[in-house]
């Protein structure tokens, strides 16, 4: 079986996630205020459930899953949903993504903006008609687990 799955967040998760939420611990203020795209997450512990559940369920052998939390949500709600994990109050600044992103092409980091402010929507619908999946926390859950 293969399982593809966007940004994966939680307790120590690594890469994009580390770097947003050290700069959410560290930096009241966010450039994310006009950003309105839509972007699919998973959090660590449903994806770790996922798994769980495609090692015992014999209808997932051989399949494609991809797999998110089931709701797609903009950069300034996801950093948002970080702030509130983390117990740190942030402002978000009404930048235009436009003048963000040619600012992070001018810098050599215009996939990482990409990543940011682009829309990137995955349909899990598979996972949950053929495995009965159904994320077991939602992103606000998942969050609260940063502080523990």
């Amino acid at each position: 079986m293969i399982i593809r799955s966007p940004l994966v967040y939680g307790k120590n998760a690594p890469a994009n996630f580390a770097l947003l939420s050290k700069l959410i611990a560290k930096v009241p203020a966010l450039p994310f205020g006009l950003t309105n795209n839509h972007r699919s997450y998973i959090a660590a512990t449903n994806l770790a459930d996922f798994l769980t559940v495609c090692v015992s369920h014999p209808k997932a052998a051989g399949e494609i899953f991809v797999i998110s939390d089931g709701v797609a949500i903009s950069t300034k709600k996801f950093t948002n949903a970080i702030s509130v994990g983390l117990s740190k109050k942030v402002y978000q600044f009404p930048v235009p993504v436009l003048f963000m992103s040619f600012a992070a092409k001018l810098v050599g980091k215009a996939e990482m903006a990409k990543q940011l402010f682009g829309n990137f929507e995955l349909d899990c619908s598979k996972a949950k008609q053929k495995l009965n999946w159904i994320p077991p926390l939602t992103m606000a859950q998942a969050m609260k687990l940063l502080k523990k």
